[in-house]
């Protein structure tokens, strides 16, 4: 993914980030699945002023199937691990998806910071797209 710098600076970092991810994820049962995903944050402008990252989630997922297969529920704990610092900022994120076509979901999501460099309290609403 990319991060360019746009908008108010209250909701931006003002700088360009390429954030590469893997993704896999394994089926528990018909309705619990668990995700992994590793990653790397890199800053391709003021580089001085931010370090690389790697980053990793580890996601639990419930689908309401039979109810319907267009909602799911999800409990996610992730990281970020400055490659320069040895402060760690963790979350815990639960959010809802809604799969709006079989190719585009929609995400709603509350995360709270479980250490000192995370944010306290936050909130996303995010979109994917399958290719």
């Amino acid at each position: 993914s990319w991060s360019l710098p746009a908008g108010s600076p209250a909701f931006t970092e003002q700088i360009v980030l390429v954030a590469p991810t893997h993704a896999c994820d394994w089926a528990l049962s018909p309705s619990w699945s668990l995700g992994l995903n590793l990653g790397a944050t890199l800053p391709l402008s003021r580089r001085g002023e931010h370090s690389d990252e790697a980053r990793f989630a580890l996601a639990l997922w419930r689908d309401f199937a039979p109810w319907t297969d267009r909602l799911g529920a999800f409990g996610e704990v992730s990281g970020e691990i400055p490659l320069r610092q040895v402060a760690q900022a963790l979350l815990l994120q639960l959010g809802l998806a809604f799969l709006v076509t079989p190719l585009l979901q929609l995400d709603l999501a509350l995360r709270v910071g479980l250490t000192e460099p995370a944010a306290d309290v936050g909130g996303g609403l995010g979109f994917a797209i399958k290719i």
